[in-house]
């Protein structure tokens, strides 16, 4: 998982951020890119809590979602009473994951959390 810095935009891993409970911040961590206090958003609603890492990530996400409904969706039309083609479909699944990842560093998750500033 990475955090997206809500002043400067910069895209970090969590591992990178900023604990300053030393220096007087009691809440939150600073961004490793303009040392911003901020909190994730994580558990709080709102469409900038948990975003895609990049367009392309939202495009390859979509596309990936789609064709394999429709092709989950026809192999229960063409074959209903059959488990080996839902393990086929299941098998076919996790290594098309696993290649992309791989080869492009996608996730098939959402994989970027939101952040706020804070005010003291």
């Amino acid at each position: 998982m990475k955090y997206r810095c809500c002043e400067c935009g910069f895209v970090f891993p969590c591992r990178k951020a900023v604990d300053a409970y030393d220096e007087g911040i009691k809440r939150g961590f600073l961004c490793p890119s303009c040392d911003a206090n901020i909190q994730e958003l994580f558990f709080r609603g709102g469409n900038k809590r948990l975003t895609f890492e990049s367009d392309e990530h939202e495009k390859w996400f979509t596309k990936s979602f789609i064709g394999f409904s429709l092709l989950a969706l026809l192999i229960i039309l063409l074959q209903p009473d059959h488990w080996i083609v839902f393990v086929f479909l299941l098998c076919v699944l996790v290594t098309y994951f696993a290649y992309c990842n791989k080869c492009f560093g996608f996730v098939p998750y959402p994989n970027v959390i939101g952040t706020e500033r804070i005010e003291e």
